[in-house]
Formats: C-alpha cells, structure tokens, sequence
C-alpha cells in the first residue's frame, strides 16, 4: 500500500500527483495520501461502512463489536482486537479510552444526573409557605450549597403560578426553551421542589439572647442590634420568617462544617431575586459568607445569622469569638479568598477605618493640614517627577495629644496616587 513511484489520481475537479515522494495507496478505492495518519483515518471510515455499530440495550452485558462484524480489514483487525472503545450505552466507537470516558462522562452521565426522580433529588426545604420560595442544593457534588427557587401552585394570587430559579444558568435555560417553543422548562431545582421537606415553622429570636450579643461577648453594637430587631419587625409584619437553617445531608461531610441559611431581606437585588439572601457559616473557620458582599465586610443578614446560631448554640460563637466591637468599620468575621487587601494589627483594629466622631477629625485634620499649596515646584508638574514606592506618614507626634507615634504599619497595598501628571500605586503606610 505504500509507493515510491510517480502517481496520480483525480478527485472531483482537483489532480492530486506525488512525484519521487512516497504515498498511501487506498485498495479500497483510487485516493492517494501523503501520510499515514490520513490513510489510517480513511481505512477507519472504509471499516465503519463496513461494519456499522450495534446498538444495545444499557442493562444488557457489552457485546464485542468486532465480534458481531463480518467483514474487517487487515490493517485495522489487531489494533481493533486489542482495544474496543465502544461505548457499552449507545454503541459509538472512540479512537482511545480518553475519548471514550469523555464520551459516558458528557453525554450519559449529565443525562443520568439530570433525571429527577423519588430516589434521585437534590434535596430542599421550604423556608416561605406563602409565596412558594424553597432552598435547594445547588448540585449532585460538592459542598451542599443551596440556592434559592420559587414555585407555587397553590399561594396566593400574586405569586400563584410562578416557577422561576436564581440562577443565571437556569433562567438563561428557560429563556432559550421559551423562545424555542418550550414555555414549561424547569432546571432540575424546580424539579427537586417537589420531594423538598415541607415547611415548619421557624424559631423565634428573642431580644435577651440579642442583648447577650452585645454585652456580654461583645460582637454586636447597639446601633447593629436595632437594625436585626428592625428587620425582624419588618418580615413579622409581611408574615415572612426571618431565618430558615438548610438541613444537613448524613451523606455529606461538608455538612457537618457548612451551615446555610435562608434570610429575609424584603428587597429585590441581584443577590436577592426572591426578597431572601443565602448565608453561610463554616465552623471550622468561623467564617461567615453572604451573597451581598464580599469577604470581611459587615451586614445585616450575617448579624441575623450570628443571632440565629448564639441562640440555638452559643457554644459555636463563644469558644471561637473575634473581636466584633467595632463590627460596623471593622469587619473581622471572614477572610477574603482573593487574598486580604486590608492588613490590621491589634492596635490599629479600634481606630482604622475611622468612623464616626474618628473619621471627622481626620477629616478636618487633613483640610486644614493636608491642602496643596499655593505655588506648586515646577519639577513637580512634569512626568519624569517620580513617586515613593511607599507612601509613609511625615508626621512623628500626635496633633492631639503631642504624644509621640507608635511604628507605622502596613494599611494597604494597593493604595493609589492620583497626580497633576499621572496615577501611581504603591503600599500605603499609616
């Protein structure tokens, strides 16, 4: 099959000629090739004419395919009784295993997992009866992450008939089957829906244990603690529950260290399609995560968690307590997963970021102290003028007191000069 002389061969309109070069010839029919790749791909489109795929039932044992064929060639026939990488589901054969495991891998495994069933859900729970809004597992693996769904049959009529999902995913689905002709797609979360636990009614917060917040462990302030008992009083007056914990799986591990909850908002966002936002707690960590957010910065909804938790077991917030007294400037509770922007010491935890009667004398410190000056040096008004790498305060003795400063301490790095020529960045010290 393989040649050295001068041949040709004609293909529709186009002459395909090999002169003193070596070449493929196909005995099949009159193509010519120039290498061998491209003859063993097109000997492999001659066997599968030759010997289609028999298509078999799942359940039913692998039959060899190379067994069921009457006709093989010569060239393919040991390659192809070595190795069989025919998919024993719908019988397509794959040039090498890789391909054959992602073949079962995205076709038949995303089916299989697709398929909602009594026996194969993700699992949920009902956490507002009256508008149909359920919290559901967010997939089949991983961490058991739940996202929140709505659907109601039977509420009331505001709401009656509405089945929609938080997931950008998932609505971008219904869109398509809708502009497909398709009005009644659901993901599989609505489709979990239906085998989700039924609604209970929630634990009520009470005031004395919020108060034991803000005595005596000190993670709350008073102004952190009107805002909790403000929304409590505001989903009382809708009827709406204030907090609904996500049940754990047996099956799961990460549900012993990951506990999720379902909290009110009253507002329409982004983060919060159906007026209720998803926090997370992870008890190995004590870290604190919610979709309004980002890491380490403070809100209303880990608050009504954090009272949720020192409720139901204060042992969680009291062996693994942070400093929260100044919760509203400082938030401490989390760490950020793109790396901490912001590095505190403990000294400089109770004054930066400033904030009330703090942030107004700094303020008033730098209009009075801090103000370009009248008549700028012209080195300075030019590009080549160079900017510190970091930016250290000049100041030794506290303007205040007279006292002298402690050592400066890394505040940010990725502070930001904005010049008369150009903008630099740099490590800010403070």
């Amino acid at each position: 099959m393989r040649c050295f002389l001068d041949c040709s061969t004609t293909i529709g309109n186009t002459i395909k000629a090999f002169h003193k070069r070596s070449h493929w010839h196909c005995y099949l029919c009159t193509q010519l090739f120039r290498r061998i790749t491209e003859f063993r791909a097109h000997l492999a489109h001659h066997e599968k004419k030759l010997n289609p795929p028999v298509k078999r039932p799942r359940k039913h044992p692998a039959v060899d395919v190379n067994e069921t064929a009457d006709h093989s060639l010569p060239f393919m026939e040991n390659d192809a009784a070595e190795q069989d990488h025919a998919c024993s589901e719908c019988g397509k054969r794959l040039l090498n295993k890789h391909s054959l495991q992602r073949h079962v891998r995205e076709v038949h495994k995303k089916k299989r997992e697709g398929a909602i069933t009594a026996a194969q859900y993700l699992r949920g729970i009902c956490v507002d009866f009256n508008k149909g809004i359920f919290m559901v597992r967010r997939s089949f693996s991983g961490i058991t992450r739940p996202v929140h769904c709505q659907h109601s049959t039977y509420a009331a009529p505001s709401t009656a008939g509405v089945s929609a999902c938080e997931l950008n995913e998932c609505r971008g689905a219904a869109v398509v089957a809708r502009l497909s002709g398709h009005p009644a797609f659901e993901c599989v979360h609505l489709q979990s829906v239906q085998y989700a636990e039924p609604y209970q009614k929630p634990i009520t917060l009470t005031a004395s244990s919020l108060d034991d917040l803000v005595d005596k462990i000190a993670w709350f302030k008073e102004s952190k603690s009107r805002d909790c008992l403000s929304l409590k009083e505001k989903a009382e007056q809708g009827g709406y529950p204030l907090i609904v914990p996500f049940p754990g799986d047996e099956h799961n591990s990460t549900s012993d260290r990951f506990w999720y909850f379902s909290v009110f908002d009253g507002g329409i966002h982004y983060w919060s399609r159906f007026g209720r936002v998803i926090v997370g707690f992870d008890k190995q960590n004590v870290r604190w995560m919610c979709e309004c957010c980002r890491a380490k910065r403070s809100c209303i909804h880990k608050s009504v968690a954090k009272w949720f938790v020192y409720q139901l077991e204060p042992s969680l917030l009291s062996e693994a307590r942070e400093t929260e007294e100044f919760d509203e400037a400082f938030p401490s509770d989390e760490e950020d997963d793109e790396g901490s922007e912001v590095a505190f010491s403990s000294t400089m935890s109770s004054t930066y970021p400033p904030t009330g009667t703090l942030l107004e004398e700094m303020v008033r410190y730098q209009r009075t102290s801090k103000r370009l000056p009248p008549s700028i040096p012209p080195e300075l008004l030019t590009d080549t003028a160079s900017f510190p790498d970091n930016l250290i305060p000049c100041e030794e003795m506290c303007h205040l007191c007279s006292s002298p400063l402690e050592d400066p301490c890394e505040i940010t790095n990725k502070a930001v000069v904005i010049g008369l020529t150009k903008v630099c960045s740099g490590n800010l010290l403070s």
